[in-house]
């Protein structure tokens, strides 16, 4: 419920529709950077901050994990791996809740990496439409540092077998 809050989220989710590395390196942890899980059940990749600048455009490869079904390693940039989902599930986001995860039908368990629950957040969600099983939502770790809202970590869910 506070504006600052809410100004981050609304702030972040414009510096990642605009690709704006220089306004996003002010928005995430300014010294541990970005942790990003590609699904909660995978490792977290860390984007120093000292990256962030950079993200949209950097090669820089990350193990992302493993597939939902198929098993197969996820490899790429963030470009390639994290930002299309951002796009579509975060920028085309019809709903939002705060320290609650929004999510459609799934298979799957829908819940926090372990120690992430301790942290504010907030989730933002994108409707299936057409296809039942075609959801979206990121979940958006908030924390305080030096008085300022800062994003700590993203995590993302779609449906899983």
């Amino acid at each position: 419920q506070d504006a600052a809050a809410s100004k981050l989220l609304t702030d972040f989710k414009a510096a990642i529709d605009s690709r704006n590395g220089a306004t996003l390196a002010t928005l995430v942890h300014p010294e541990r950077g970005l942790t990003i899980h590609r699904h909660w059940w995978n490792p977290a990749v860390n984007i120093p901050a000292s990256a962030i600048p950079n993200v949209f455009t950097d090669t820089a490869s990350y193990y992302w994990g493993t597939e939902d079904g198929s098993g197969f390693d996820i490899n790429g940039s963030f470009a390639d791996v994290a930002l299309p989902l951002l796009d579509k599930d975060m920028i085309l986001s019809t709903q939002t809740a705060c320290n609650e995860i929004l999510a459609g039908n799934t298979a799957g368990m829908v819940r926090l990496p372990d120690g992430y629950e301790q942290i504010n957040h907030f989730s933002v969600y994108r409707q299936a439409v057409d296809i039942e099983f075609d959801w979206g939502s990121w979940v958006i770790g908030v924390e305080k540092v030096e008085g300022r809202y800062v994003v700590a970590y993203l995590v993302h869910f779609a449906w899983e077998i």
